[in-house]
């Protein structure tokens, strides 16, 4: 990354976890901000020093989020599909945190795609919003892995009365659409539902049905 962009150089920051002075590249400088440290993959170079050509080294620690290059084109691709809450803002940058994803990670050969829409839900009477139409658009370009960031949008929907009954159906609906990535050779993970402000739901349905995702997932494949 040349140095003179202010973009540029708030992304270096960002990356070395360092006040934006210490991270600013020498002019006409190019750094290599992502280096496996040799001999020790739990290490990796991320700073070249603004005085001296010398990289500082800086504890990784291991992610959650790992797979394999299960299509073989060598790359590690992932498919996000969610709802606003992945879709993001286009007045920041990086606009979603499935960008943020690759960002963390730093490696030339990981990218994510977003196949996310506002209003998503697991199933949707509307087809451009439902998970399967998601799903369906993602496993044309053949991912890797595939994050399901889905059920903010459902739990309005849920009864008061009956919410066991109503998670579970939408469980077993997020279950299927699991399967479906896995039987196209991506693998799967299922993200926690956040909180929300702006739309009542019935009392304890996030709770259950994060308890839920819990119940039918491992802890590796749930974010």
């Amino acid at each position: 990354i040349q140095s003179g962009s202010p973009r540029s150089e708030a992304r270096i920051a960002h990356k070395l976890r360092t006040p934006p002075q210490i991270a600013q590249i020498p002019p006409r400088k190019v750094a290599r901000l992502w280096e496996q440290h040799p001999g020790d993959a739990n290490y990796a170079l991320v700073g070249l020093d603004t005085e001296k050509d010398s990289f500082r080294v800086h504890r990784v620690e291991p992610e959650t989020l790992r797979f394999e290059d299960n299509n073989g084109d060598g790359m590690l691709e992932l498919a996000c599909i969610g709802d606003s809450n992945t879709v993001g803002s286009t007045n920041v940058w990086p606009s979603n945190w499935c960008h943020w994803v690759a960002e963390e990670i730093l490696n030339s050969a990981f990218a994510t795609t977003n196949y996310s829409a506002n209003g998503a839900r697991i199933d949707s009477l509307w087809p451009d919003q439902s998970g399967a139409t998601l799903l369906a658009n993602a496993l044309e370009e053949k991912p890797d892995a595939i994050v399901f960031a889905l059920g903010s949008n459902d739990l309005p929907y849920l009864r008061p009365g009956h919410l066991d009954e109503d998670i579970r159906v939408r469980i077993h609906q997020l279950e299927a659409l699991v399967a479906t990535a896995r039987k196209n050779g991506a693998q799967s993970f299922v993200a926690l539902l956040p909180p929300r402000f702006d739309q009542k739901e019935p009392s304890g349905a996030k709770s259950r049905f994060n308890e839920a995702i819990r119940a039918h997932w491992k802890p590796h494949e749930i974010l």
